[in-house]
């Protein structure tokens, strides 16, 4: 069951001037009432009968790439961006923040979305997804009994977390450890789990340490959320089902940094590789795919390619309208 507010409304936070939003309401879940929120870009919007864009988010993040929806929509496409159920303005005070047990939870509101989306006249919709929401996004594509799929004809992946976190270790020691993470998820799926390295990806983004946005820290913490049994599970299981389906089965384009990063401390390739996941193991699991996704390869880019350094962000967005103008000719 789904409730929603039928009107756009205005976003309390200075940060979202250029937005407004609405509301989705859920069914209570395991841990009590369920909303989402689907925001709007409003300036330079595109007319009835454009192509959409739909951003959706990674782990321990939301949306706040103002200069993403900018760009798209100066382009001609309408943009709107979802933070999906516990993260950010979505998150409520009872809920664990960014946790679920399977990544169908977050099904209905990309639904939702879409369909509020074509009730503004846009037809078709590309999917741009960064990092967890690209999982999410190509689960969801191949998977969703819902009517709104076939509205949803491409998918732009930034950085997806497509590859099992065990990637490096020897296949052998790769099943041990799943294996471990669901023993541990049966019992007890809000166990945190040990976390190796550093935290130092947040501080290389956030002004106010060594980077040059301004996003919302409770919602976005430099440290992170801690990493959850159930949850680690979830998106184990989901890598599995997207891998047997040879990916989402719509064009898709794949943005990552040309190398990862496991730093002990701040330096200069904190700005300018992958902190979070490792590249080579994403573009291992892409060889897969039919039909097989455009990759686009950037030096210097970060985890979240659209927040790398100007020059570096500014070439990703030309591949990504270059991108989308081709969905537009067939």
């Amino acid at each position: 069951m789904t409730t929603a507010r039928q009107v756009w409304e205005s976003l309390p936070d200075a940060r979202d001037r250029a937005f407004d939003g609405r509301l989705f309401g859920f069914r209570d879940d395991y841990e009590g009432p369920v909303r989402a929120r689907l925001l709007r870009y409003r300036p330079a919007r595109a007319g009835p009968g454009s192509r959409a864009v739909l951003w959706l988010h990674g782990y321990a993040d939301y949306f706040f790439h103002e200069h993403v929806a900018e760009q798209v929509a100066g382009n001609g496409y309408a943009f709107f961006a979802l933070d999906l159920r516990r993260y950010g303005r979505s998150l409520l005070a009872h809920q664990t923040p960014n946790f679920c047990k399977d990544l169908s939870e977050y099904y209905p509101e990309i639904g939702e979305s879409v369909r509020a989306i074509r009730a503004e006249g846009h037809e078709t919709v590309t999917i741009f997804a960064h990092s967890l929401g690209g999982l999410i996004a190509g689960c969801w594509r191949t998977e969703a009994d819902d009517e709104t799929v076939g509205a949803v004809d491409s998918l732009v992946l930034n950085s997806p977390f497509l590859a099992s976190p065990f990637a490096a270790e020897s296949p052998a020691r790769r099943r041990a450890m799943t294996a471990a993470v669901e023993a541990v998820a049966r019992v007890s799926p809000y166990a945190r789990l040990p976390r190796g390295g550093a935290r130092i990806y947040g501080p290389s983004l956030h002004r106010e340490a060594h980077g040059e946005w301004d996003y919302h820290e409770p919602w976005k913490p430099n440290a992170s959320f801690p990493v959850r049994a159930g949850w680690l599970a979830a998106v184990i299981r989901g890598q599995q089902r997207l891998r047997s389906r040879l990916g989402p089965g719509v064009p898709a384009l794949v943005l990552t940094s040309d190398r990862s990063s496991r730093l002990e401390s701040f330096g200069p390739l904190a700005l300018e590789t992958d902190l979070v996941l490792d590249v080579d193991a994403i573009h291992s699991e892409l060889t897969g795919w039919r039909p097989q996704a455009e990759r686009v390869v950037l030096p210097g880019a970060v985890h979240d390619v659209t927040l790398s350094r100007a020059e570096v962000r500014r070439l990703a967005m030309d591949h990504v309208l270059a991108f989308l103008r081709a969905r537009e000719t067939g």
